[in-house]
């Protein structure tokens, strides 16, 4: 709505620079302008709460660690592809053996997909935190109340 208006006041100061319709134009374009003042450099923009950013980043980094830690040293041993009387310890070395210090056969590897979807959860909900978290505070009034036990 705000740009129209400014757009319809810009025109009406040329051919209609006298008429009732460019004298209500500028009266709207400056009360246009009293209405929504600029907000000013960014670093002078209070955000709504700098915990919540902080704590998402926080997540942010233990879902990462998580999820990198599920794909690196918390792997599991797949034995979708074994018959089903193979063990491990018996018939073949956990995932991630040292081929020095046993005998059998090395199982495949796959990701800890529980600890995996941990991390990417975390990481989401910490996105979502700093996503909250750092929007502008609004800068009109606000009511307030406080609890006290």
């Amino acid at each position: 709505m705000m740009p129209t208006v400014l757009i319809l006041a810009v025109l009406a100061q040329g051919p209609l620079a006298h008429g009732p319709i460019a004298t209500s134009a500028t009266h709207e374009a400056a009360a246009l302008a009293r209405q929504y003042t600029a907000a000013g450099h960014w670093e002078k923009v209070p955000i709504r709460s700098p915990t919540f950013v902080w704590v998402g980043i926080g997540l942010v980094a233990i879902g990462s660690i998580a999820a990198i830690v599920s794909v690196t040293s918390a792997q599991q041993s797949d034995l979708s592809a074994e018959e089903l009387n193979v063990r491990i310890n018996r018939d073949l070395a956990p995932c991630g053996s040292d081929p020095n210090q046993t005998h059998l056969p090395i199982a495949d590897c796959k990701p800890n997909y529980p600890l995996l979807w941990i991390g990417v959860g975390l990481q989401a909900a910490g996105g979502a935190m700093i996503l909250y978290g750092s929007r502008p505070a609004p800068m009109g009034p606000s009511v307030g109340f406080r609890v006290r036990f």
